[in-house]
């Protein structure tokens, strides 16, 4: 979009104040300085006309009805041509800001074609009141020779030539920042806009204009010189003294005009280009804001049109990639989000709870659910869902059927996401009263390598809301959340596994314990954790194994313990309990140990005996001895059917 417009210079502060008025004040601006052009004429008329009192004081009637008629008619001309310019213009002045034309292309259209309608009313007036009906009042008066009235028309040639494309550069160049604030934002507008008047037309022209001016001015010198000598008997010497000062004379003046013609026109075509190549080396530190002013009427403000189309197609880009990369950086932080929370989460229904209600808050989607297969595998039961309608399905216990033609069934066979939606030639109409604003549904496997638990089911109220990069995105935060769903198996499985080892073991040393050696006949096991329970001043420190407890500390005293002596008690009971499990692990192992040394023993004398009396005396011998039997007895019997 073209900037606003700022006054930078001192015609731009005319404008700023002037406003419509701003248009007038530059035509009448042009045609008095190209009015000082108009004077190679008055010199190449007083060089060489030479006309008579009479003649002399009739032109100079004429002209002092004659110019000021012509001035007045082209200004009126330029201020009828722009009168929805300088409306426009006034606007603009009343409230810049807010400034904005109701036919800006047409405004637009008349700011750029105002130059040539100019310069071609300019020519016409100039031709038909001035030159021809001067050239016939001298040749009808019967005033002036036929050489005078050469002369007055070669005169108006060279005024006109000179005046002209003078006042007509410098117009245009006037205009420039009133095409700045009139030109359309559209570039279309802007384009058909343009009076294409091209440079090459334009160089032409001033190079034609100057050589016709220089041709127009030095020719009738010689001619005029010539014919005195030919026809006045004057001195040719001084003739020729004359011709050198008026050649000199009008070669300098041809020299100066072409000149200050050239120099105005160079400036018409380096300033904008200028201007253009300022753009381009903001654009190129990375402003994209900046706009090329069109200013002119020819091919620079044609490439200074495309240069804007381009940045602004640039900026567009530059807007799209930004916004996507925020729309990709969320969608990053919200599967970051997700799989914190499904890695921090180990309770199977407390992890599909928060995850569904993360995709939901996080990515801006109507509806998630979680869908998990059966045992059988038959079914996709909803575990899951967000919102009432959710709480809905799953009080109905909702469930898909894997082998049907639906959604879920298809994600979890295929095992592929499958998406629906609600536009384009296969158009799909969602008719679940529960989530009536459902325009798109995509679907999505949750894997674990090859194994496949179920499905993600994410609704959208966008007719058009998966693309393919979203469902990239949603099937790897699914892809999270399966890994998750399994890993938290896995923990329920194990903590299971633990508590019931934990238990086992647990009954294993209460019976061990009992069973001890190491215990008296009447075991006390005390009840709680590790708290000290106070009585007087005595401290009882419970002994634990393993979460239990397989005796107690009882210290008396007069005084009660600090609190840091406990500490040290606590961990010499700590030790105390290791120490003792130990030497009932020593000592058990030397009762199995003594057990099977008893065992090989028998064994070895039973297997030397030679006999069945032999064998039975063995055995009732040693198992009397090893376990201080006063009488043993083995009786052998084979009880009958």
């Amino acid at each position: 979009m073209q900037k606003p417009f700022q006054s930078r210079g001192f015609f731009e502060g005319i404008l700023a104040k002037a406003g419509g008025s701003y248009v007038i004040l530059a035509i009448i601006f042009s045609q008095l300085v190209a009015s000082i052009g108009a004077l190679l004429g008055i010199v190449s008329e007083r060089l060489n006309a030479n006309y008579s009192p009479e003649a002399t004081d009739l032109i100079r009637k004429v002209e002092y009805i004659v110019f000021p008629a012509v001035f007045l008619l082209l200004l009126s001309i330029v201020a009828i041509l722009t009168r929805n310019v300088r409306t426009s213009l006034d606007n603009w002045r009343q409230n810049p800001e807010l400034f904005k034309s109701e036919h800006t292309s047409e405004v637009w259209k008349t700011s750029q074609n105002i130059i040539w309608q100019y310069a071609l009313a300019s020519a016409i007036l100039a031709f038909g009141l001035i030159i021809i009906p001067k050239s016939i009042l001298l040749s009808t008066s019967g005033l002036a020779t036929r050489d005078q009235v050469i002369y007055t028309l070669i005169a108006g040639l060279v005024t006109n030539f000179a005046f002209i494309p003078f006042s007509t550069i410098l117009f245009d160049k006037l205009l420039a920042p009133v095409r700045q604030i009139l030109l359309p934002k559209n570039f279309l507008q802007q384009f058909t806009g343009l009076s294409n008047i091209k440079i090459l037309y334009k160089t032409l022209a001033v190079v034609s204009f100057s050589l016709l001016i220089t041709a127009l001015l030095i020719a009738p010198i010689g001619y005029h010189q010539t014919t005195k000598i030919i026809y006045e008997e004057v001195d040719p010497q001084s003739v020729l003294v004359e011709l050198q000062k008026q050649s000199i004379l009008v070669s300098g003046l041809a020299i100066l005009f072409a000149a200050s013609l050239a120099l105005l026109f160079a400036k018409s075509i380096s300033d904008p280009i200028n201007s253009l190549m300022d753009s381009f080396k903001q654009v190129e530190q990375g402003d994209l804001t900046t706009r090329a002013p069109v200013v002119s009427s020819d091919e620079i403000s044609q490439l200074a049109i495309y240069f804007n189309r381009m940045v602004t197609r640039l900026q567009e880009l530059q807007s799209d990639l930004e916004l996507k990369v925020d729309e990709r950086t969320s969608q990053l932080k919200a599967i970051n989000e997700v799989g914190r929370v499904a890695t921090s989460i180990l309770d199977p229904d407390t992890l599909l709870k928060r995850v569904v209600d993360l995709i939901t808050e996080e990515f801006g989607y109507y509806h998630s659910g979680i869908y998990l297969l059966s045992q059988n595998g038959q079914l996709a039961e909803l575990k899951e869902a967000t919102g009432d309608a959710g709480q809905v399905l799953k009080a109905s216990n909702h469930h898909a059927e894997v082998v049907n033609d639906n959604l879920i069934g298809r994600a979890i066979r295929s095992r592929k996401a499958q998406v629906s939606l609600d536009v384009g030639n296969k158009a799909v109409k969602f008719n679940n009263p529960l989530l009536p604003y459902t325009r798109s549904e995509v679907a999505l496997p949750l894997l674990v390598g090859d194994q496949i638990l179920g499905a993600l089911d994410v609704h959208s109220t966008n007719a058009s809301a998966f693309t393919e990069q979203d469902i990239e995105t949603l099937q790897n935060m699914a892809n999270q959340v399966a890994i998750s769903l399994d890993n938290a198996r896995l923990f329920q499985e194990t903590r299971q596994s633990l508590n019931e080892m934990n238990s086992i073991q647990k009954q294993y040393l209460h019976e061990a314990w009992i069973d001890s050696n190491l215990l008296q006949e009447e075991v006390t096991l005390a009840a709680g954790g590790n708290s000290y329970i106070r009585e007087n001043h005595s401290v009882e420190v419970p002994i634990t194994l393993r979460d239990q407890v397989i005796g107690q500390l009882i210290l008396e005293g007069e005084n009660d313990l600090p609190p840091e002596d406990k500490i040290w008690v606590q961990a010499i009971v700590t030790q105390t309990a290791l120490a003792l499990e130990n030497a009932r692990l020593i000592s058990e192992s030397q009762s199995i140990a003594m057990q099977e040394k008893f065992v090989t023993e028998i064994t070895n004398k039973i297997w030397a005996s030679p006999s069945t009396d032999s064998v039975l005396k063995t055995v009732v011998r040693e198992l009397g001895q090893i376990l201080d039997a006063t009488e043993a007895t083995i009786e052998l019997s084979i009880e009958e059917e």
